[in-house]
């Protein structure tokens, strides 16, 4: 990982990247929670106003897999997104 847990996490949400070209950051964090960065930031960011947050959220719960069961009720939240195309 090149950037501390809390440092990715922080510039992800202060909107300091673009999907398209620093996807890499979210594997980097991916690798983080697999290591123990608590999943429980995840919430943030699929709670929050920003789409890209909420994609990038959806993106990590789903790929966190059983670390993320404890927050299955919180994909309500995504579900009921008005962000994704119908």
């Amino acid at each position: 990982m090149t950037m501390e847990a809390q440092e990715l996490f922080e510039s992800l949400q202060q909107g300091d990247w673009d999907p398209d070209i620093n996807g890499d950051r979210l594997n980097d964090l991916l690798d983080c929670f697999y290591h123990g960065f608590p999943v429980t930031k995840i919430l943030s960011l699929i709670r929050s106003k920003d789409g890209k947050l909420v994609r990038a959220g959806s993106w990590l719960l789903c790929e966190t897999g059983i670390r993320a069961c404890e927050f299955f009720n919180e994909t309500r939240l995504l579900i009921a997104s008005s962000d994704w195309p119908l």
